[in-house]
């Protein structure tokens, strides 16, 4: 199983997200909570999720500009 670092789990989020439609704020957001809940344990809250929320971004499910 591979290692990644916090910064690299963040890192991860952020791009794929960036790259799928979401503006730089929102992507910040959501790498952040991804990371903080691998970070504590919870990869069923982390980095598990970001599939899901490429595919809602790409089948405009969700709004990757909005402003919360």
């Amino acid at each position: 199983m591979a290692q990644m670092s916090i910064d690299d789990i963040f890192s991860l989020g952020e791009k794929t997200l960036l790259d799928n439609g979401c503006d730089a704020a929102n992507a910040a957001a959501v790498s952040r909570t991804m990371t903080a809940a691998e970070r504590d344990g919870s990869q069923s809250h982390g980095l598990f999720r970001l599939p899901a929320y490429v595919k809602g971004l790409r089948e405009g499910d969700a709004n990757g500009t909005a402003d919360p």
